[in-house]
C-alpha cells in the first residue's frame, strides 16, 4: 500500500466541469476525469505516475472510438466506469494500490482491444478498398482507351506532339491500379497485432486513404519512369522490369509490389534519385 497521489478523483464533462453538484459516472456528460491533486507529497512514486498517464491513454482510446468518431454512448460507459474505478483505487487515499489498478488496466485494454479490433481493422480496409477502386475506375477506362486506341492513327497524331506513347502510358495506368492494390495489402498485412494506439490511429504517418493512395501511387510512377530510362533494373524469375511498356501484366505487378512496399517505398525512390542526381553531378 501507498499514499495517493491524488485526494480524489471525480467524473467532470468535456470543459472540465465537475460540480457541484457532482456528475455521476452514469451520466452522459461524463466523459473525463478531474484529478484532485494530494500537494502533501512532494514526490510522487513512480509507479502511481505511470499508472495515471496509462489511465490517461485509455480514456482518451475510449473517447476518441465511442464518443467522437462513432458516438456509441452505451459502449463507452461501462469502459468509462471502469477506468475512474481503477484511477481511485490505484491513485486515491492512504491505501492506493497501483499494483492491484495496473494488471486489471492491462486486462481492460487488452478486452478493449480484442473487442473493437476487428471492426476497425476491417472498417479502415474497406475505406482503403473503396478509395482504391474509385481511383482505379479512371485508370482502367484510360487503360482501355489507350489500349484499343494505340492503332488509331487520329489518337497517334494527337498524342505524338506531347511526346506521349498510347502503349506507354496504358502500361503506366496498370502501374497506378497495381499500386492501389498494393496499398490495401499492405495494410492488411501489416497490421496484425493491434495496440491501444493502433484502435484511435490507424496509420502512424496519419496519411488519409486517398492521400495515402495518390502518395504511394506518385512515388511509384515515379520508380516506373527510373525503370523505363534504365536507370537500374529489376528480373524476377526471368521477368525483367524492361518489360514494364510492353507487357501490362508486369506492369501491374511492380505496381503492386511497390504498393505493398508503400513504407519502404520513399526510402527506395529517394536513393535512386540521389544516385541519378550525383551521376549528372559528376558528369558535369
Amino acid at each position: 500500500m501507498a499514499v495517493g497521489v491524488c485526494n480524489a478523483i471525480y467524473t467532470c464533462d468535456v470543459n472540465g466541469n465537475y460540480g457541484p453538484p457532482p456528475l455521476p459516472p452514469g451520466d452522459p456528460k461524463s466523459v473525463s476525469l478531474f484529478y484532485e491533486t494530494n500537494t502533501t507529497i512532494q514526490s510522487p512514486p513512480q509507479d502511481q505516475l505511470n499508472l495515471k498517464r496509462d489511465l490517461d491513454r485509455a480514456l482518451h482510446a475510449i473517447t476518441r472510438l465511442f464518443i467522437t468518431t462513432r458516438q456509441q454512448e452505451s459502449k463507452f460507459r461501462p469502459y468509462y466506469v471502469q477506468i475512474l474505478n481503477l484511477a481511485r483505487l490505484g491513485l486515491v487515499g492512504p491505501n492506493a494500490s497501483p499494483e492491484v489498478a495496473r494488471p486489471a488496466l492491462a486486462s481492460m485494454t487488452s478486452e478493449l482491444i480484442d473487442s473493437e479490433g476487428p471492426a476497425v481493422k476491417n472498417g479502415h480496409m474497406k475505406r482503403l478498398a473503396a478509395t482504391a477502386v474509385g481511383l482505379a475506375v479512371p485508370c482502367l477506362i484510360l487503360y482501355t482507351g489507350l489500349r484499343l486506341g494505340a492503332r488509331n492513327p487520329w489518337i497517334v497524331d494527337v498524342l505524338r506532339p506531347l511526346s506521349i506513347d498510347a502503349r506507354q502510358l496504358s502500361s503506366f495506368m496498370m502501374l497506378w491500379v497495381g499500386c492501389f492494390t498494393g496499398v490495401v495489402l499492405s495494410y492488411g498485412s501489416r497490421t496484425t497485432t493491434m495496440t491501444l494506439e493502433d484502435l484511435i490511429i490507424l496509420d502512424a504517418d496519419f496519411l488519409l486513404p486517398v492521400t495515402r493512395h495518390l502518395f504511394a501511387g506518385t512515388l511509384t510512377m515515379v520508380l516506373g519512369i527510373l525503370l523505363c530510362l534504365g536507370v537500374f533494373e529489376v528480373k524476377v524469375a526471368g521477368m525483367s522490369s524492361k518489360q514494364l511498356i510492353a507487357d501490362p501484366m508486369i506492369a501491374y505487378l511492380i505496381g503492386a509490389l511497390s504498393g505493398m512496399s508503400e513504407l519502404l517505398l520513399p526510402g527506395a525512390v529517394a536513393k535512386r534519385a540521389d544516385s541519378v542526381l550525383g551521376l549528372k553531378q559528376g558528369a558535369s
